[in-house]
């Protein structure tokens, strides 16, 4: 799995006889290249799952979170996310501009 920081999680309380009901995912992805890091953020919705696959709210663990919130992804979105997390490092590492002060 990537480097996945979850921000929050939202919850229908009641939906077709179901409660607490996660429906969207607030998230961070994390990337590391030695002192260099960058970060993406954004949110996802998930589908209504159905009464056979549905677990409570009180069973979903992070791991769960996190593994639905990758599958929720096409491979082109998270190709998408990895070249922007690539970018930022390297224009990190890399600077065309810098800062000035004036005095």
């Amino acid at each position: 799995m990537k480097n996945w920081t979850i921000s929050s999680v939202k919850a229908k309380v009641e939906q077709d006889g179901l409660q607490n009901v996660i429906h969207t995912i607030h998230w961070r992805l994390g990337k590391q290249d030695g002192e260099h890091y960058a970060d993406v953020y954004g949110s996802k919705s998930l589908a209504a799952p159905s009464p056979d696959n549905f677990i409570p709210s009180e069973d979903v663990t992070l791991e769960i979170i996190k593994g639905w919130l990758e599958a929720s992804f096409e491979a082109e979105e998270l190709e998408s996310l990895e070249a922007n997390l690539t970018a930022q490092i390297e224009a990190k590492k890399n600077p065309t501009e810098i800062e000035l002060s004036l005095a």
